[in-house]
């Protein structure tokens, strides 16, 4: 059975925050008053279920393999469904949501599907080879996206890192040129720095949108 959280809010929004259960974000103490109710769910595999396409690793780390796809279409067949159901959710507005590459996987979702109206970006990992190019191509189905990063996370030694904040002001560009309500919003530090609150304003904006 998957593992999930729920923290309860008020509103017509909920919010699914996809995490990975090797690292899952501590979203405990940041959520109160956030104005939605927030899930998150912590059974993906990180570079297997997140990533869209395979591309080659990060220096000395496994290769993103691409099962993006076939994890969202068990996300929003089988799992929300039943989270859902469990938790009397149902009826409500979705909202999707990740950080680093669930945040790439949190927009990839809304060109696959219309079965969330709204995604949320944090610190996405929108370096990811083919993303630009992807997202130039696709359709979007959504009324707002929210987008985050921190001011040094161009600073990244990596090559392929650094060219985070370039490709998210064009994702941003990109989406607002198809004609989507998106914002960017830049947090101080890099792209370890307060994952949890950065989660957090997220959520409150798209309970606010």
């Amino acid at each position: 059975m998957e593992r999930y959280r729920v923290y309860p809010g008020q509103g017509a929004l909920v919010v699914y925050v996809v995490d990975s259960w090797e690292h899952p974000l501590d979203l405990e103490a940041g959520l109160g008053g956030v104005g939605a109710a927030v899930v998150q769910i912590v059974d993906a595999r990180w570079n297997q279920d997140l990533s869209p396409w395979v591309v080659p690793g990060l220096p000395g780390g496994a290769p993103f393999s691409g099962g993006a796809e076939a994890y969202l279409q068990g996300l929003i067949g089988q799992t929300i469904p039943r989270i859902e159901a469990q938790a009397g959710l149902g009826g409500r507005e979705r909202a999707v949501a990740g950080y680093s590459l669930a945040g790439l996987f949190a927009l990839y979702a809304l060109t696959r599907t219309a079965f969330f109206s709204m995604a949320a970006s944090v610190s996405g990992s929108l370096w990811y080879e083919g993303w630009l190019d992807y997202l130039a191509g696709a359709g979007v189905d959504a009324r707002y996206v929210y987008l985050s990063l921190g001011k040094r996370e161009k600073c990244a030694r990596s090559p392929r890192l650094a060219q985070v904040e370039a490709c998210t002001q064009r994702t941003l560009a990109l989406l607002q040129a198809k004609g989507i309500s998106a914002q960017l919003h830049m947090h101080p530090g890099g792209h370890f720095c307060d994952p949890a609150a950065r989660m957090a304003a997220a959520c409150a904006a798209l309970a606010r949108a």
